[in-house]
């Protein structure tokens, strides 16, 4: 595809301070530049902005990121996350990495090339034998990744051996709890977990104070969205009961 000029200057999303603006650059540079027509309309869709605004925030509230430093994503894939950390949190020292150098690729010579940020380290790297020093990282996340791994518990013990002390780590997955993802499970979500068996592994690798919760209800590209099934979305992530099976469940857990 063609290399097309940016008509917005990225940077002015950022100065404003708002996440739906930071995220309409954001997927201009992205929609712009990717040759997968799949990619695009999935970037397009509106639940798709919604999920990243939610993963921004769950991820800045977790880990208290206005006070933290350091900061390594686990399976980066193009910098979507990326760039709303360091839209928001700007002192942040964000490190990425992934086993696939085609996305890390596009990240660096495309998004983050044209949104002007700038992250301390990238790297190409497995999940399960990360190439980092022990007690690096405030905090160390991963999102919709430990269901490829072939061993995500490994790969949790290794988060928790980057992590400092009082460092966190949060991960983020599909929800077998979820009616939707049990009955629409796409090829590309190889294994569903419930939320327990993701705490006890967390348990298990040393973290303390370990927690789980959801964002979301509806797993994103099972449907093409629009404002209505929003409504529903909203409704379902709100009520407590359905919001214990949200689409998305998160864990986290502290180093002591």
């Amino acid at each position: 595809m063609p290399k097309k000029k940016i008509d917005i200057p990225f940077k002015s999303f950022l100065k404003n301070g708002r996440k739906d603006l930071i995220w309409r650059g954001l997927k201009k540079v992205a929609i712009e530049r990717m040759d997968q027509k799949a990619a695009q309309e999935e970037i397009s869709s509106s639940l798709y902005q919604q999920n990243w605004i939610a993963y921004v925030n769950r991820l800045i509230e977790l880990g208290d990121l206005q006070k933290k430093k350091t900061v390594l994503e686990v399976g980066c894939g193009w910098g979507r996350i990326l760039v709303g950390l360091a839209g928001f949190c700007p002192h942040l020292n964000l490190m990425a990495l992934d086993i696939r150098t085609g996305l890390l690729h596009f990240a660096k010579q495309v998004v983050f090339k044209e949104t002007g940020i700038s992250i301390g380290y990238w790297t190409v790297g497995d999940a399960e034998n990360l190439p980092f020093r022990s007690n690096t990282f405030d905090m160390v996340y991963c999102i919709r990744v430990l269901h490829y791994l072939i061993s995500p518990r490994k790969a949790l013990r290794e988060f928790f051996r980057l992590c400092k002390k009082d460092g966190v780590a949060v991960v983020f997955l599909p929800n077998k709890w979820n009616i939707l993802y049990s009955l629409l499970q796409r090829d590309c979500d190889r294994k569903l977990y419930f939320p327990i068996e993701v705490v006890n592994w967390f348990e298990e690798s040393g973290f303390s104070d370990v927690q789980w919760g959801t964002i979301g209800f509806i797993p994103s590209g099972t449907f093409d969205y629009r404002s209505k099934i929003l409504g529903l979305e909203y409704f379902a992530e709100t009520a407590p009961i359905l919001s214990r099976l949200g689409g998305i469940f998160y864990v986290v857990g502290r180093k002591r």
